[in-house]
């Protein structure tokens, strides 16, 4: 298991930028990468919101992203892994999105 980001902070729902070395991996190898994300919220006692250290974690799996086809020259296409990167990224950060947005919105 790989885990992308080069930061992270404790309790944070912010996606910060990939290291490539995953998605270079899944692509020297043809598999897929899936993608997961912890959704936090604090936890509610008497209507009020506990400390940080009473978080209630969710996590959720998304649907295998495949990498682009190898080329015939053994070059990496450098554009197409950054976009399958970004593509990763994006669903990890909607997922978070619709977690925390409003209800009824």
């Amino acid at each position: 298991m790989f885990l992308p980001e080069g930061d992270m902070v404790v309790n944070s729902q912010t996606i910060h930028r990939f290291r490539p070395g995953a998605f270079y991996q899944s692509y020297i190898h043809q598999v897929p990468i899936l993608p997961f994300v912890y959704l936090l919220k604090p936890r509610m006692l008497f209507g009020k919101e506990m400390g940080p250290a009473w978080m209630k974690f969710t996590q959720v799996v998304g649907e295998p992203v495949y990498p682009p086809p190898l080329r015939d020259d053994g070059t990496f296409p450098k554009k197409e892994l950054d976009n399958y990167a970004e593509s990763v990224a994006s669903w990890m950060e909607e997922c978070i999105s619709e977690y925390h947005a409003p209800e009824g919105d």
